[in-house]
């Protein structure tokens, strides 16, 4: 098991208040409220599952799914075990989504309930054509504007960095509570202020995408 920057703060957390809430979500199978303890079995579970599925340290996961609390589990599962996460974009059609998840060297594809059938077909035609890079923890795709989207690696201590800087520039402290409505496939959504919040020791309010009612 790695231990990573993100997860050293992680566990810190844990242990200094188990029992503080970490996540509120109105994502469909997400629990409403996860306290840290709670959410600490999840990524745990998700842990255990990516073992079992074979992944290995280096290997690549992309997920494809609207923002929910497995989302965040997962990426801190896949630190845990040496594994890079690549959320996709969902927004993309199934060839862009091949083409990513061919080019990032993914080994397995998993979803939430509304995406499995896509990511059935993603898996079945998984030929990658490189390994990931070990040290890295998630592997972001750019819009690509007047080209192909090319992968943005991040470490494990750079995410954490900028996710201090972050905390220090808003204030961000465990009486934050922050609404997060961008998606989490985005570095915008998820490193600006909701990974920050949650290693800040505040509440994620977390919605499976924007709704402007």
């Amino acid at each position: 098991m790695n231990v990573g920057a993100l997860g050293q703060q992680w566990q810190a957390l844990l242990d200094a208040d188990p029992q503080a809430l970490a996540i509120e979500s109105t994502a469909p199978g997400d629990p409403p409220r996860c306290r840290r303890a709670a959410f600490e079995g999840l990524i745990q579970a998700e842990a255990q599952g990516l073992t079992r599925a074979g992944l290995v340290e280096g290997d690549v996961l992309a997920w494809l799914g609207h923002n929910s609390t497995r989302t965040l589990a997962l990426l801190l599962a896949c630190e845990r075990q040496g594994i890079v996460f690549l959320p996709l974009n969902w927004r993309l059609a199934q060839p862009e989504l091949a083409t990513i998840v061919q080019h990032a060297g993914a080994r397995l594809v998993l979803a939430d309930a509304a995406m499995q059938e896509l990511a059935q077909q993603l898996n079945q035609q998984l030929r990658p054509e490189r390994p990931g890079q070990a040290g890295d923890v998630l592997l972001a795709y750019t819009s690509g504007t007047t080209g192909e989207p090319k992968g943005a690696a991040h470490t494990s201590q750079g995410m954490f960095a900028n996710a201090q800087a972050a905390m220090a520039v808003q204030g961000l402290n465990e009486s934050t509570r922050t609404l997060a409505v961008l998606p989490l496939f985005h570095v915008g959504g998820l490193c600006i202020q909701t990974l920050p919040t949650l290693l800040a020791g505040g509440v994620v309010l977390l919605q499976p995408r924007f709704e402007p009612q």
